[in-house]
């Protein structure tokens, strides 16, 4: 489903959760209903951006935060450490990648998985890419597009390509990406 009609019924589960967390709850159900609104937290920040609303994508990463705190959830909190575009982005990244090799995703919720080492060199690079360190782009670069499969992730490796200089490579890969996202009304 295209993320613009995922990102109304999310907003409204995520503010129905935040609702019942000061409800005086035992601590066992507190973390579990902690562990929940991070993940809606996290989902309607990465919809968010999709859509081209990153104060809100921000807004939905500080509540993603206090959750992963409240729950001691791991990969709540590796998905929370993922925001960009800061110095804190690195040390959350590192943070993230510690906590996320120590967590089980294919045990836990299906949505989870997609924190792999792919979507973690991506991040890096974006990082990289947002605090301006040429050195560190085309080294994070290579990294993400080592970590991507050249059969499904054309997006990605569009977007990496003309970051590292291969203009001729991110065209032919964005015109494959672009034929995808129209077919599936998806970004």
């Amino acid at each position: 489903m295209p993320a613009r009609s995922l990102y109304p019924g999310l907003t409204a589960h995520l503010n129905e959760l935040s609702t019942l967390l000061p409800a005086g709850l035992p601590e066992r159900l507190r973390r579990r209903l902690s562990a929940t609104t991070g993940e809606a937290a996290v989902l309607a920040s990465r919809i968010a951006w999709e859509i081209k609303q990153p104060s809100q994508s921000a807004a939905f990463d500080r509540i993603a935060d206090l959750a992963s705190q409240e729950s001691g959830h791991p990969i709540v909190q590796a998905c929370s450490y993922a925001d960009l575009g800061d110095r804190q982005a690195l040390n959350r990244l590192e943070q993230a990648r510690d906590v996320y090799a120590e967590a089980r995703p294919q045990r836990e919720r299906a949505w989870t998985r997609f924190l792999d080492p792919a979507r973690m060199a991506a991040y890096r690079l974006s990082t990289y890419v947002n605090l301006g360190d040429e050195n560190r782009v085309i080294t994070e670069g290579q990294a993400a597009l080592n970590a991507l499969s050249y059969e499904t992730d054309h997006k990605k490796i569009a977007a990496t390509q003309p970051r590292i200089g291969d203009l001729n490579e991110g065209i032919t890969s964005g015109r494959q990406a672009l034929e995808i996202a129209q077919r599936t009304e998806s970004r």
